[in-house]
């Protein structure tokens, strides 16, 4: 039985197993952000910036003891050929272990972070979100098999009521005055739906096996992106560290509400889908060509799909964020729209790990980062100088000009010529600076009339997503391809939603 095979899927249709994986998961997703994004205004509307920055100045710790916790095994689960119940197992035993020692050093060192902010709020704030780092390494392993075997539907439906419960519950602990303990819940509620429903999801169970010799290519895989991950972690939260510690929990809110209002449903949809074209590209790492291709499809239809919607969402953000959150949030346009230039260029050079994992460089992630996060340090320290704006502008920047050799490593793989790639974007951003014209001056006419704020953004976000579509439509072959395709797939997709298959 600790032999049983689960092999990786090589005969795949890449075309509808990337569309019906991303329609799944799309759908969750999008339901996802829009239900998320409704849930932080109401948070936000109901607590002050002071909770959002303890939960920020916090979070960073926690963000990196899952730097371990997240450290590669399903991604090694996803990307090997084959793996048994005796690996798996012992990667269970190994993940359940790590998540227990976790916790526990994050309740020994709490007193200390509470120390570093000066503030003793922190300290018990960080006890209990420790806690999610055990109901994590449960469901590591079920989750990879889940991505591995393709099951999209089964995690998208987790995906879901992981949000929708934990959200509900962070509102009543709001209502009721909890304060930022209500983002607490909001945290480890999620955590611990997401795990319930992985497993029920997920046939495999653990079994009284453990063999670190098995798993000897799964924890080399795993320990790459484990060094990745840690300098990923330096170069991407020392950022609300910095801001946290030196400007104060306020400033600190500023930034993160700016950054989770742009990139967390940036960063979701980004996950889904390549989540989705993760197991597609392991499966066909050998093939060079479909690889080169296929990534660049998805990457170009992405920021497609994508930017339009960041770019009104700047646009009406400026009238939004006052009218709804208030006074006190007014220092939150300027830093909201430095990161919505951070969730442009994100979607075009920020997702290479994808090419690494699949073609087995993991490595490269690391020796990459470990160039980049000192200037991205650097870059902190000066633009934190001038506050929670100074810190967004020179963040992203430091970002936007690392990735150019993270793209030169990554494409090294798959021999892609970085001009041949940045061509493909030509059209979209094209149509993306005439929608950027129309749409400024939409906001600058429409927004003259005394009518609902609302409305208004309803109007300057049609008519920018309007001549968006149509300038892309005109431009770019690809994108009428898009449309046909997308025409050709909806009745096939339908016929199998309703035979109940996975794809």
């Amino acid at each position: 039985m600790d032999e049983e095979q689960y092999d990786l899927k090589k005969n795949i249709n890449t075309k509808l197993t990337m569309v019906s994986g991303t329609g799944w998961r799309g759908s969750a997703e999008a339901f996802r952000i829009a239900w998320t994004a409704i849930v932080v205004l109401i948070l936000a509307s109901i607590l002050d910036p002071i909770a959002f920055g303890l939960i920020g100045m916090t979070d960073a710790l926690v963000q990196f003891f899952n730097v371990f916790m997240t450290m590669g095994f399903d991604s090694a689960i996803i990307q090997q050929e084959k793996v048994n119940n005796r690996i798996l197992s012992t990667l269970f035993w190994l993940n359940l272990l790590l998540g227990v020692v976790l916790a526990g050093v994050g309740t020994a060192v709490s007193p200390l972070l509470s120390w570093f902010y000066q503030d003793n709020r922190v300290g018990p704030i960080f006890i209990a979100l420790s806690m999610t780092f055990i109901l994590q390494s449960f469901a590591v392993i079920q989750r990879g098999l889940l991505a591995r075997k393709m099951a999209f539907r089964s995690l998208a439906i987790v995906d879901i009521l992981a949000t929708i419960i934990s959200s509900l519950f962070a509102i009543i602990v709001a209502l009721r005055g909890g304060s930022y303990w209500s983002l607490v819940v909001l945290q480890l509620g999620k955590h611990a739906v997401m795990s319930l429903g992985y497993w029920l999801s997920s046939p495999w169970r653990p079994q009284r096996l453990f063999d670190l010799s098995t798993t000897m290519p799964s924890v080399q895989f795993s320990g790459n992106i484990l060094l990745y991950n840690l300098l990923n972690f330096i170069a991407t939260r020392s950022d609300i560290i910095l801001v946290g510690r030196l400007l104060g929990p306020e400033q600190a809110g500023f930034y993160l509400l700016a950054n989770r209002l742009i990139m967390t449903p940036v960063g979701q949809v980004l996950n889904v889908i390549m989540q989705t074209l993760y197991p597609i590209l392991s499966a066909l790492q050998t093939e060079i060509a479909k690889v080169r291709e296929t990534y660049i499809k998805v990457v170009v239809a992405t920021f497609s799909g994508l930017a339009p919607a960041i770019l009104v969402a700047g646009i009406v953000g400026t009238l939004l964020i006052p009218y709804y959150l208030g006074e006190q949030w007014g220092a939150l346009v300027p830093i909201f729209l430095v990161w919505c230039f951070g969730a442009l260029q994100r979607i075009v050079m920020s997702r290479l790990s994808i090419l690494y994992l699949s073609m087995g460089r993991p490595d490269l992630q690391w020796k990459y980062q470990l160039v980049s996060t000192p200037v991205i340090i650097l870059a902190l320290v000066f633009g934190v100088r001038q506050g929670a704006l100074g810190a967004s502008i020179s963040y992203n920047l430091a970002q936007f000009f690392t990735s150019f050799l993270s793209i030169y490593l990554a494409f090294s793989l798959i021999d892609l010529g970085m001009g041949a790639y940045f061509k493909r974007f030509r059209y979209s951003l094209a149509a993306l600076l005439v929608a950027l014209a129309v749409g400024t001056g939409f906001l600058y006419g429409v927004g003259q009339f005394a009518w609902h704020p609302l409305l208004i953004s309803g109007l300057i976000g049609l008519g920018t997503l309007a001549v968006y579509a149509l300038v892309l439509y005109l431009l770019d072959p690809f994108a009428r391809q898009l449309w046909a395709d997308a025409r050709s797939w909806l009745p096939k997709r339908a016929s199998l939603c309703k035979s109940g298959k996975e794809i």
